[in-house]
């Protein structure tokens, strides 16, 4: 079965034309100089383009029970999984932590578009049994949601997969044994071999560039193998020369996946025996930690390897070589450097169970991708028999970022200390601990933040001494906690008030959208003193979708994110980290999506939603948000600033180095690149930040119906500055709002909730 890249059309395997749109199943265009090629190709003919769809091999020296291959080839995989084990398990919450407003809306389709934008003919899952090669497929929807031939593919790949990955990976990924025993002989998820002895020792791989990989001659070696790594496999550059057809693996965890959800009782989920151990942890990891993880394609056992396909980031730069650029500039950003820290860190945490933190340590896999700087990690590596350690972490961030490094070439030069004095206790083992390590992190990441944002008021809260020098004794998880900072920058908030409001618009029959807010307030007194602590959830939702579908979309949003909170925000003393509220965004994708799952909703018929979400705690407040629906704030210092960035086609291409000009000038330009609901949750990479509550301000959460033709930035000192003044009526100052962009804008439902937090000086 062949998918046609441009309609997806599936297709009889032997056929050289789309029957739906016509387009060559054999050949494209190149995209430098146009000429046709075969998809086979890995150049161009005419220009020398590189226009293959390449994969990075990893081939082990395989010890145990042998798979061979044919047990999940195309021609046989619905007869061979039906005697096999079903295997029910929980996955667990991963979160991906490639985050800043930097990064998600062009890696969540980027990293598809380049891993697995051909493999689109795993759509088992929408047509039945494989050999029905003629019917068409449900697209992703198109709701407000850019489509391309490459996404709208990867989008059907992940949803007949994703199910089935889950239920038979961790199966074996999880230990069998009690939560209080963790024997010291427990198998590796991804495990490096011990050296075997002369008698029993495998051949070494001997292959050329040229030769296959496999026996069906799909995977063709187009580099010389590496040396043998520390892991002890091999490694090089493997071609796709079918690339419109489905992987083997993805085609038989597909055809399992179109049973359970059918009910079938004649056909199993594939056996974990069809899953090399050396492909397990990858997708274990695929969900939540993609594009940092490389996706998988393919992989399979014969009688003495087992060979692994991932996505190829041969060509990715290597994050010491970017480090190493940056020390060169004066001054020097040490936000990149706190952000790559602090996924690592996290990384740590979550390749300890697979017992891959050895991936973290090889300084030639931590790569960098080129359009958002966020971390990449080349492959997985298997930890050796003695258990890696953070101070080998901390030996690796010394070369990232040198202790000799000028600290005079920062502006903030007591931060890029403090940077150091984490790394040299991570490396003298005073910080010994994953969660410690991450805790002390974020306090310096919320310092260097505040350095940042309000580099006036910093430089008097943190005067400098050149001469001063920090104690590298100290407890840095004491020494750098945010409350430590937050005292410095006020005692808290005096009062956090909000409002909100929400109209049908001038030119809509129905409503849409939908908020929430939720402020408590906390009351402590003694004889001796007295505090008020605050604490808020204030969520603004736009559907789409049509009637009944955008409104059961923003609705079924609002009250997923509020139960996940009431369960999952216990501490009324700290903010949510990252990961929950990450969680909490994709349960919500998820409640959605299965709507539309169940409803057989296609195009434009399936519901979604935008999200923008504010979470207060005492100063800090976290901002999440997925569409086009912003968060502003408004203070007395700053003015009004912007702190989302829409995610829609104009701002992808301007993250992409487009002249903003050229980006919109685009037909597509306001397309939304990702919403919850429509798309499974690979597709959802929310934008997380932090700040900190120095001074009053104001928030203002809103649908675009009230942001459109820059309506706030247009009327900042009549309808918001005077909101900033506690003895105006906030609510009055809401529906003012709303009535202004009823006669500025009208053409969308209106939606907003303005947030005053006052602060404690």
């Amino acid at each position: 079965m062949l998918v046609c890249p441009k309609c997806q059309y599936t297709n009889p395997i032997n056929h050289k034309f789309c029957q739906k749109c016509g387009i060559s199943l054999t050949q494209k265009a190149c995209s430098e100089c146009g000429t046709q090629i075969s998809l086979s190709a890995l150049t161009c003919d005419h220009c020398g383009a590189k226009t293959g769809k390449t994969l990075w091999g990893i081939i082990l020296p395989k010890t145990g029970a042998i798979t061979p291959r044919e047990e999940v080839s195309l021609e046989d995989q619905s007869t061979q999984v039906e005697t096999e084990e079903i295997f029910a398990i929980n996955p667990p919450i991963l979160n991906q932590t490639d985050i800043s407003s930097e990064t998600n809306k062009i890696d969540v389709l980027s990293s598809f578009e380049e891993a697995e934008n051909t493999q689109a003919s795993q759509v088992v899952t929408e047509i039945g049994q494989p050999d029905e090669g003629t019917k068409p497929i449900e697209a992703e929807p198109s709701t407000n949601i850019e489509e391309t031939e490459d996404t709208m593919a990867a989008a059907v790949v992940v949803e007949a997969a994703e199910t089935v990955v889950e239920t038979v990976v961790e199966d074996v990924l999880t230990p069998q044994t009690p939560a209080t025993e963790t024997p010291a002989t427990e198998t590796p998820a991804l495990e490096t071999p011990a050296p075997e002895t002369p008698a029993t020792s495998k051949p070494d791989f001997s292959m050329a560039p040229g030769d296959y990989l496999d026996d069906q001659q799909r995977y063709q070696l187009i580099s010389q193998i590496s040396e043998k790594t520390k892991s002890g496999d091999w490694q090089g550059c493997v071609l796709d020369c079918q690339p419109l057809q489905v992987s083997p693996l993805l085609t038989s965890i597909s055809a399992s996946s179109t049973a359970s959800r059918s009910g079938s009782t004649t056909v199993m989920q594939p056996s974990i025996n069809l899953i090399p151990a050396i492909a397990q942890p990858y997708l274990r990891l695929r969900n939540q930690w993609a594009p940092i993880i490389p996706l998988i394609h393919d992989a399979w056992e014969n009688q003495d390897h087992s060979i692994l396909l991932i996505e190829d980031r041969s060509n990715f730069p290597r994050l010491i070589d970017q480090c190493h650029q940056l020390t060169q500039v004066e001054p020097l950003d040490l936000q990149p450097f706190i952000q790559w820290f602090q996924q690592m860190t996290q990384l740590w945490q979550v390749l300890t169970p697979l017992k891959c933190r050895q991936s973290l340590l090889n300084i030639e896999n931590l790569l960098v991708d080129q359009i958002s700087g966020g971390l990449r990690l080349q492959r997985l590596y298997g930890d050796a028999t003695t258990a890696p350690t953070l101070a080998e972490l901390g030996k690796i961030w010394q070369q990232l970022l040198p202790i000799d490094s000028n600290d005079s070439a920062s502006n903030h030069p007591e931060i890029i200390q403090d940077v150091k004095c984490v790394v040299n206790d991570v490396v003298n083992e005073n910080i010994f601990t994953a969660d410690k390590l991450l805790a002390t992190i974020q306090a310096v990441s919320g310092r260097n933040a505040t350095a940042m944002l309000h580099p006036q008021r910093y430089a008097i809260a943190h005067p400098r001494h050149d001469n001063a020098e920090l104690s590298h004794g100290d407890d840095l998880s004491t020494m750098l906690h945010p409350q430590r900072y937050a005292n410095v920058m006020t005692e808290g908030l005096r009062n956090l008030e909000a409002i909100g409001a929400t109209d049908v618009g001038q030119q809509r029959n129905h409503n849409e959208d939908d908020f929430a807010i939720k402020t408590d307030i906390f009351k402590s007194q003694t004889s001796r003193d007295r505090s008020l602590q605050f604490r808020g959830i204030y969520i603004v939702c736009d559907g789409m979708g049509g009637h009944e579908g955008g409104e059961v979309a923003s609705a079924q949003a609002v009250k997923t994110l509020q139960e996940y909170f009431a369960t999952h925000w216990q501490d009324p003393l700290t903010l949510p980290d990252e990961a929950t509220i990450r969680a909490a965004i994709i349960e919500a994708n998820q409640a959605i999506y299965d709507l539309n799952q169940a409803e057989v909703r296609s195009g434009s018929g399936r519901m979604g939603t935008t999200l923008v979400m504010a979470l207060v705690n005492q100063n800090q407040i976290a901002v999440a948000h997925v569409g086009d629906s912003r968060l502003y704030r408004l203070t007395k210092t700053q003015g009004l600033q912007q702190l989302t960035v829409d995610h829609e086609v104009g701002q992808r291409e301007i993250q992409r180095g487009i002249d903003p000009e050229i980006a919109y000038s685009r037909p597509d330009a306001y397309q939304l690149t990702q919403a919850l609901g429509p798309r499974p949750e690979n597709f959802v990479q929310p934008d997380i930040q932090f700040f900190p509550i120095e001074e009053n301000s104001l928030f203002i959460l809103a649908s675009d119906g009230l942001t459109d033709n820059d309506l706030l930035e247009n009327h900042i000192s009549t309808h918001l500055e005077p909101l900033l003044n506690s003895d105006i009526d906030l609510n009055q100052g809401v529906k003012d709002l709303i009535a202004l962009a009823n006669d500025y804008n009208g053409h969308d439902n209106i939606t907003a909730i303005a947030i005053r937090a006052m602060v404690q000086q």
